[in-house]
């Protein structure tokens, strides 16, 4: 103890020593980090030195954390500005696993939280608008899964799902909008929709987790975007219905049936013009009672049942009567 003492006094009487010091082992490791072969060993004494001298934090760490802040944020923009987004998060996921191997290499353990927070801020943090606004988008357009549930987990380390929830809720909002004004789709556009609905739910469990805050976000996105025309969402899911119930899907099983009418009626939570849809859907139902066009008269209850749980007896008296 009195020689590591008496070490100790001599080298802070010597701070041009310990500066050398310092500004050595900072241009190794980013040697290191450039992709350069160092000599880890003479790290790992070095710093373990300094640790056993009480020199760590005041004459490396500081520095240290500032180092590796200025390096990858230089490094985050020049990565940017030359690969996509789904390039750019494979990046710094590898970054991410580097450094925390460089701690257990050399580094002290107390290292280990202030760095890996320095680089997701230089990494992430200062990034969080471009990574949604340029690539976002895309990735579920593509159903890149993988790509997006490495967005959740990095994003999720710096607290940004709130941002990656917005932007999740914009898309569909968005894309959803555009799909209820394109008057020449309307013929398709009620399975056209319940297939976006599908594919929003493999990205919310297969990417997010089935985060429950981001499932909502879906739920207001939708209801925000099926009611931009007021009433024709109502009148298009009852004729939807009504071609699903028909005779003429008389070859379709009843597990099938009933899994489209089910997610149907998903779409149907949504809209606000529930009793414009209760006019369509008596007047269509009568039709198919009267012509004895209906596929299965267990799916006409079925449905009805569906709309009393949903609307109460009120809203179906007059079709459990029919």
């Amino acid at each position: 103890d009195s020689g590591l003492a008496s070490f100790r006094a001599h080298l802070l009487a010597r701070p041009d020593v310990l500066t050398r010091l310092r500004d050595g082992l900072l241009r190794l490791i980013e040697r290191e980090r450039n992709g350069e072969q160092v000599e880890r060993p003479l790290l790992t004494t070095l710093l373990r030195m300094l640790h056993d001298l009480a020199l760590y934090d005041s004459h490396f760490g500081d520095a240290f954390l500032e180092a590796t802040s200025a390096f990858y944020l230089a490094e985050g923009e020049a990565h940017l500005a030359t690969h996509d987004v789904p390039a750019y998060l494979a990046h710094v996921d590898q970054r991410l696993a580097q450094e925390e191997a460089r701690v257990d290499h050399y580094l002290h353990s107390s290292s280990r939280k202030p760095l890996l927070s320095a680089v997701r801020l230089a990494l992430l943090s200062s990034h969080i608008d471009i990574l949604l606004g340029q690539g976002f988008d895309a990735l579920i357009t593509q159903m890149r899964i993988d790509e997006l549930r490495l967005l959740y987990s990095l994003l999720s380390q710096v607290s940004a799902l709130a941002e990656v929830r917005a932007a999740f809720g914009g898309y569909i909002k968005r894309v959803g909008t555009a799909m209820m004004n394109d008057v020449e789709r309307e013929k398709q556009l009620v399975a056209e929709l319940l297939a976006f609905k599908d594919k929003l739910d493999l990205v919310l469990s297969g990417a997010f987790a089935s985060n429950e805050t981001f499932g909502h976000a879906l739920k207001e996105a939708f209801e925000h975007f099926v009611n931009v025309r007021q009433n024709r969402p109502a009148e298009l899911i009852a004729r939807y219905l009504d071609a699903q119930l028909r005779t003429s899907n008389k070859g379709t099983s009843e597990e099938e049936l009933e899994e489209v009418l089910d997610k149907t009626m998903t779409l149907f939570r949504y809209i606000d013009g529930k009793d414009m849809f209760e006019a369509f859907y008596k007047k269509d139902l009568s039709r198919r009672l009267l012509l004895d066009k209906s596929a299965s008269t267990d799916a006409e209850k079925w449905i009805i049942s569906k709309l009393r749980t949903e609307c109460g007896s009120t809203f179906t008296s007059k079709l459990e009567g029919m």
